[in-house]
């Protein structure tokens, strides 16, 4: 699970899924990446 959470916070950067928000001129944003397995989760900053 700990790969494939640095994957999910690595593709927030790749996608530039925050492109949007500074558009509009937002500064602050969070970014989180997310990973499940089975019943599991990890959250990551």
């Amino acid at each position: 699970m700990p790969a494939a959470l640095k994957e999910a916070s690595s593709q927030i950067i790749r996608n530039k899924y925050d492109s949007v928000l500074r558009y509009e001129g937002y500064t602050n944003r969070l970014q989180y990446g997310m990973a499940f397995y089975d019943k599991n989760c990890m959250i990551a900053k």
